[in-house]
């Protein structure tokens, strides 16, 4: 069924559908831009287009356009993320990514997790390479994306979750896989790697504080 909605021009083929909803590419001709349009359930679309709302100008974070409900759903109409995924999860083994590459694409994920923690109040809470998008392999385009299972921070350690995906994520960037199937070949930086460590297993001595330091601690390897 064609979807219908305002003046947008939706084209009829989903390029995205998932558990919790249905993406479609579509124009704006009063704005002249290619968009996207995610229709979904009234109260996850209300709290995904509450963190874009409040960090709208986040540079890897898809921008908010406009929040619509109609006929019993929600419609956030966003910027259009272009490129491909980093991949589809944690379990396949990929060809590792060079060093300062994978490393700033690790940085500015955390810079996106870094305003959805602290600006909006939230955990992403399911960083994986299906939902970072990427062109033409450049970090600055890296798109952190998919708000669906996105948590309120209750309480302190909360983002210590995120914070091990995103060690996970470095992992298999960087190594090829995650650290449970090693074979002891892929490891060619024990000091990056105690970075990741750190992100991967914290404790209450040995953890970071914030996305933020993670990245930080990141940055050495990159200059």
């Amino acid at each position: 069924m064609e979807l219908q909605l305002k003046h947008y021009e939706v084209e009829p083929k989903p390029i995205g559908i998932g558990y919790y909803g249905v993406v479609y590419r579509a124009y704006d001709p009063l704005e002249d831009r290619v968009l996207a349009i995610k229709k979904t359930k009234i109260e996850m679309g209300k709290k995904e287009a509450q963190i874009l709302k409040k960090v709208n100008n986040s540079k890897f974070l898809p921008a908010l356009y406009e929040f619509l409900i109609n006929d019993g759903f929600s419609y956030i109409v966003m910027e259009y993320i272009e490129g491909e995924k980093l991949g589809d999860n944690f379990k396949a083994r990929i060809e590792p990514w060079d060093v300062k590459t994978g490393i700033k694409i690790l940085m500015n994920i955390l810079e996106a997790l870094e305003n959805i923690h602290h600006r909006a109040g939230f955990i992403h809470n399911d960083v994986m390479p299906k939902n970072i998008m990427i062109k033409d392999k450049s970090p600055d385009t890296v798109k952190l994306f998919d708000l669906n299972l996105a948590k309120e921070m209750k309480n302190s350690d909360m983002f210590l979750k995120d914070l091990r995906n995103v060690a996970e994520v470095g992992m298999v960037l960087l190594n090829g896989v995650l650290p449970d199937r090693l074979t002891g070949n892929e490891i060619k930086n024990e000091g990056l790697m105690s970075v990741l460590m750190k992100g991967l297993k914290p404790t209450e001595e040995n953890r970071y504080d914030s996305a933020k330091q993670f990245s930080k601690a990141l940055q050495p390897f990159i200059d």
